[in-house]
């Protein structure tokens, strides 16, 4: 993998300024960045640097995604912000069962995912999977999305074991938001909460922390 300081995507970045620019005292008026931002990241590609070959994506060199986040903040902070973090999301997903990527990636190549990494939810284990339940707080871009990524501690089945970080993958239609991102700095980033009640998470839609750090995705 190469790092390409001269892109196309870098050069779109760029190209962007005076647009996200024009754009930034709506996308914090709305506290949400501006559709029209979000479709024409969408158009370009920008979604897809970290995103698998196989389901459509580029694959980019971390640094030319970093590159990339940093021209768009010069512009408008909220936006580069929420790219940045939906973006990153291809790379995690990429780390779930192949059944869990088609699920998201199969119709839709251009499926956006938010998260919450907080691990406050409450699990229950079930066959199959898992029951979810919470609130958690601070999804970035979750106006856009469609999918999320959620973090819940799982009680280890070992008497005496730590429990163990899961993330676990739900459709739009396992949770909904609350608009309660009502704050001044980064206010067009629409880091709204999430709320599940109850829902059934199927195993293949979870992927294990410690599998990230250990590389045993």
């Amino acid at each position: 993998m190469e790092w390409n300081r001269d892109s196309s995507m870098l050069r779109y970045a760029k190209s962007m300024r005076e647009t996200l620019e024009s754009r930034a005292a709506k996308c914090d008026e709305d506290r949400k960045v501006p559709d029209e931002t979000i479709a024409d990241f969408r158009s370009a590609g920008l979604f897809r640097m970290l995103q698998p070959t196989r389901h459509g994506g580029l694959e980019c060199h971390p640094n030319e995604f970093f590159d990339v986040v940093t021209e768009l903040a010069a512009a408008c902070p909220s936006s580069a912000w929420v790219f940045g973090v939906i973006a990153v999301h291809a790379f995690q997903l990429a780390l779930f069962p192949d059944e869990a990527q088609d699920e998201v990636w199969g119709k839709d190549r251009d499926t956006l995912v938010c998260s919450s990494y907080m691990p406050v939810g409450k699990v229950t284990p079930v066959p199959g999977g898992y029951r979810l339940s919470g609130r958690w707080g601070f999804s970035s871009g979750s106006d856009h999305c469609t999918w999320v990524l959620l973090g819940a501690f799982v009680p280890s089945e070992i008497e005496g074991r730590a429990p163990e970080m899961l993330t676990f993958l739900l459709p739009q239609s396992q949770y909904r938001l609350v608009d309660d991102w009502h704050v001044s700095g980064l206010r067009g980033t629409g880091s709204k909460s999430v709320v599940v009640d109850d829902a059934f998470v199927p195993a293949h839609r979870t992927h294990r922390m410690g599998d990230g750090f250990k590389c045993k995705s």
